[in-house]
């Protein structure tokens, strides 16, 4: 009976240098005492108890990742980072960025000074290199526009000349004015009910309904003090500016009063060797006689208002003293 439970046991001890997991192993360990004697194997093998041969170590178990169920949130109640790819992405750069990497204008930080230096233009600010702070060059100072007597500027000349009716250039500030009828610039009448006048290089001051001149190119001269106070000019000049005031040309769209030899006629006629352009007379024959010069004309018109005036304070003095 003995030797039949000696023979089973004996039975029961494994002869094979196979491990546990299959593998083939020649080296034994182990010895006689029982014990497992993982030194006696070398590195990357391990003595297994049950077969006494130095085998691999056992593979390690991987957990199964579970599925996580779907949750279903309403739209108000979604995270911010959920929203779209682009926030989120942005949300996590933010919380991965730390508060001592950004600059002390608060812009990030390309990196650490090292050390104490940085690459150009980059400056080393707080053991940090941060861009340099954006220089705002100081906004021009204002334009002083200004008009005679204190008046608004309406805008700035082009050219010399203001687009808008009623305004004159003023010099030298080169900005349009409102044109002041009872000083700056005698009108001649009111405006018809379309706004327009009827006179060349006359146009409507809208705002106060006057028709007031449109004029062009330097002075020719002072204006001549009239009966009434009143400032006169040569034909195709009118007077201009305060006080005495200066007399320029009015511009008619037609060609320069002294190319012209006056008014077309009611049939649109002229004499030979001009043409009527714009209600005026214009030269066009080289051969024709040549119209007077613009200072000959401001002359004669002195001349003539001389003469004009003349027998007038002749007749007035002849009065005192008779009364005398």
């Amino acid at each position: 009976m003995s030797k039949r439970l000696l023979f089973m046991k004996k039975k029961c001890i494994p002869s094979s240098d196979h491990c546990s997991s299959g593998f083939h192993s020649p080296i034994r360990c182990g010895g006689g005492g029982g014990g497992t004697h993982s030194d006696e194997c070398p590195v990357g093998l391990i003595c297994e108890p049950a077969t006494r041969f130095c085998c691999p170590f056992p593979p390690k178990q991987q957990q199964k990742k579970r599925k996580l169920a779907a949750v279903t949130l309403p739209a108000a109640q979604w995270p911010r980072a959920l929203s779209s790819a682009n926030s989120a992405k942005g949300n996590r750069r933010r919380m991965a960025l730390r508060r001592h990497d950004l600059c002390p204008t608060g812009a990030p930080a390309l990196g650490p000074c090292a050390p104490g230096f940085c690459v150009a233009p980059m400056q080393c600010a707080g053991a940090l290199c941060c861009a340099p702070p954006a220089v705002v060059p100081p906004p021009p100072p204002p334009v002083a526009y200004g008009c005679p007597g204190g008046m608004p500027a309406l805008g700035p000349c082009i050219g010399g000349r203001c687009a808008s009716p009623g305004t004159l250039c003023a010099s030298p500030s080169n900005v349009c004015c409102a044109q002041s009828v009872p000083t700056a610039i005698p009108a001649t009448g009111r405006c018809d009910n379309n706004q327009q006048c009827a006179e060349p290089g006359y146009a409507c001051d809208v705002a106060n309904n006057w028709c007031c001149p449109q004029v062009i190119g330097d002075a020719i001269g002072p204006c001549i003090q009239g009966e009434g106070g009143n400032r006169l000019c040569p034909e195709g000049y009118a007077c201009v500016g305060e006080g005495e005031g200066q007399c320029f040309r009015l511009d008619t769209g037609t060609c320069a009063p002294e190319e012209q030899s006056g008014p077309c006629a009611p049939d649109g006629s002229c004499p030979p060797g001009y043409e009527c352009i714009e209600g005026f007379c214009c030269q066009t024959d080289v051969g024709a006689p040549a119209p007077p010069t613009a200072a000959a004309a401001a002359l004669r018109f002195r001349q003539r208002r001389r003469r004009a005036v003349a027998p007038a304070a002749t007749a007035f003095l002849g009065m005192v003293r008779r009364s005398k």
